[in-house]
């Protein structure tokens, strides 16, 4: 073995071993990480409910649980039994099922996984999934020369970014992994423009196709395209046609995803989803940048508005978004090593000048930023979700890293000082914080609880049909504020740990095993605040049979269930072979007619 292989496989050795940590529970024990203790809060699995339930560890699995899990469970089991689910027979009067896209049913990790018991494949997806992340970012931090230890902290910062965690559970991560991959594929081919480099990043470009979010591969291929054609006017001295060859490469991988791309293709313009969304327009100026630039400070404190693991009732502290959509988060570490990149290590040549407009072009267009947010308007990008492009700015951080580490490991004092004064800085802020919640937020409370009665009456007195009592929203103000309390509490590490980790690295880089700290300090701040997010429900829990279950499953007469509200919620019917008259996604234009022309009560 040579000893390039030799450093290559013991680095994915390495990278494995954050990543089993953070899925202790459901690799070697019996829990599955699906979030679906969310199922109890509903009266339909309350009976079920293990002791002393009060809450779901994380309600904004809701998704997972009612939609993603009883897909795949569909899409395994019709798998098993030799079947092609085209249809699905359980939801609304039948729906499209390998046209939803979403079900993800030709992803090649779904398949090989296929064998293994229904439940268990959950936390192997998982790990394969991060894998493929965490290694791709190293081998293409390598490609670029950076140093063994620059491309571990360049892996482990996007293997356990924040985008990457929040929507483990989601179709948007079977996309986003193979992020690092096609950019490696993309250096590949302007390296060595031949026939193999054009077929492997058309399998790459195939194989996302299949991960089952249309909105992710577009913002993937978006990517590959704008940062392709920097390092083509870097690198390329003639400007020969290796300009063309990516689009040859992404038409051949449609073309091997076609089996999932023409049925999609032609279910969407039939969808209600679709409809509901206005392409954007090009405007001037978007008001909703002032509003998402107060997301940007958790790229540093991720926790800063709340967590909706932590105990109490989630209410994030932005009346907009939540968690999953305003994060922004790569590690403390990772994040000052990006940061001395772009101060020590620029250069007209250097992949860290294309890594810094490509991080600027993405975080331009999610924050709505002037003249980047015109990219939003383009075809393709119009009617999809720009803050999704935070996948594309935390990659860039990450891979900015590596070469950031490598500068404070051997760029000499300059670098290091620069990184010394950012670590203090967030050290400063981390204390600022603490003082600001723990000594003036107190005194604030009692004025913004009489401001937010004030805003409550005002909005509820201007509802045509309101649907809660002021009681009710008078409730929900009081729970944030006094999550808010609880949240900068001083002995709160989660959300204080950035600054803790910042003083980590001070200590780290004056040290003389500056390497191996780094990186350990990214993995262990990003396995921590990244523990629990999708939680690990033992078996037994994962959607129990109910008494009301049992009875529909023993009729065998033709027949469709329905519930009202959240009483079952769908897709939920689909674990136990039950088939309701609703269907949580991809309704058609006129069943959302429907539902509209009738009050949405069903």
């Amino acid at each position: 073995m040579t000893t390039a292989r030799r450093e290559r496989l013991l680095a994915g050795l390495l990278l494995l071993i954050p990543l089993l940590v953070l899925l202790w529970a459901s690799v070697a024990g019996d829990g599955v990480p699906s979030g679906a203790d969310v199922l109890f809060a509903t009266p339909f699995f309350a009976e079920r409910a293990p002791p002393g339930f009060t809450r779901p560890a994380n309600p904004l699995a809701f998704d997972v649980a009612y939609q993603f899990v009883p897909w795949r469970h569909f899409a395994w089991t019709s798998v098993r039994q030799g079947r092609l689910p085209l249809w699905n027979p359980y939801s609304l009067s039948g729906t499209p099922f390998v046209a939803s896209m979403q079900s993800a049913v030709f992803y090649p990790i779904n398949l090989l996984l296929t064998p293994l018991p229904f439940a268990r494949t959950f936390a192997w997806s998982a790990l394969v999934r991060l894998w493929i992340a965490g290694f791709s970012t190293y081998l293409l931090a390598r490609f670029y020369r950076v140093s063994v230890y620059g491309a571990l902290v360049a892996g482990v910062s996007f293997m356990l970014c924040g985008y990457l965690i929040v929507w483990l559970g989601h179709p948007h991560t079977n996309v986003a992994v193979w992020l690092p991959a096609l950019v490696l594929a993309g250096e590949r081919l302007l390296a060595a423009p031949h026939g193999a480099s054009v077929a492997l990043l058309a399998a790459l470009v195939g194989i996302q196709f299949t991960g089952g979010h249309i909105e992710t591969s577009v913002d993937v291929l978006f990517c590959l395209g704008v940062y392709y054609g920097l390092r083509w006017w870097q690198v390329v001295p003639r400007r020969g046609l290796a300009i063309v060859l990516p689009a040859l490469a992404v038409a051949l991988g449609t073309a091997l995803a076609a089996a999932q791309l023409v049925p999609f293709l032609e279910w969407l313009p039939l969808s209600a989803e679709y409809a509901r969304r206005p392409p954007a327009r090009l405007v001037l100026f978007d008001p909703r940048a002032w509003r998402d630039l107060l997301a940007l400070p958790l790229a540093l404190f991720p926790n800063l508005y709340g967590n909706p693991t932590w105990p109490g009732p989630y209410r994030s502290y932005l009346p907009w978004g939540n968690y999953n959509e305003n994060v922004l988060y790569v590690g403390t570490v990772p994040l000052l090593c990006a940061l001395v990149a772009l101060r020590c290590r620029r250069g007209s040549a250097s992949p860290v000048w294309a890594l810094a407009v490509l991080v600027l072009v993405a975080a331009g267009m999610a924050f709505h930023l002037p003249a980047l947010d015109w990219l939003n308007a383009l075809p393709g990008l119009a009617r999809a979700n720009p803050a999704r492009l935070r996948l594309v700015t935390s990659f860039g951080l990450a891979l900015l890293a590596g070469f950031g580490a490598d500068a404070v490991l051997d760029g000499g004092p300059p670098a290091r000082r620069w990184f010394l004064g950012l670590a203090a800085a967030v050290v400063v802020a981390g204390v600022l914080l603490a003082a600001a919640g723990n000594l003036v937020l107190p005194l604030l409370v009692p004025r913004l609880a009489a401001w937010g009665r004030h805003v409550v009456e005002a909005r509820h007195a201007a509802l045509p049909a309101p649907t809660h009592s002021l009681d009710y929203f008078y409730a929900e103000l009081d729970e944030v504020l006094a999550g808010m309390a609880r949240a900068f509490r001083i002995g709160n590490l989660a959300m204080y740990a950035p600054a803790a980790i910042a003083v980590g690295g001070w200590l780290a880089v004056r040290g003389s095993a500056r390497g191996p700290m780094l990186v350990v300090l990214a993995v262990v701040e990003l396995v921590g605040l990244g523990r629990g997010y999708t939680p690990a429900v033992p078996r037994r829990d994962f959607y129990p049979p109910t008494s009301v279950v049992s009875r529909l499953a023993r009729d065998q007469t033709l027949h469709r269930v329905t519930a009202l509200g959240e009483t079952l919620v769908p897709d939920a019917h689909m674990m136990y072979g039950l088939a309701d008259v609703r269907g949580l996604d991809f309704p058609t234009r006129w069943y959302a007619a429907y539902l509209d022309a009738a009050g949405r009560s069903t």
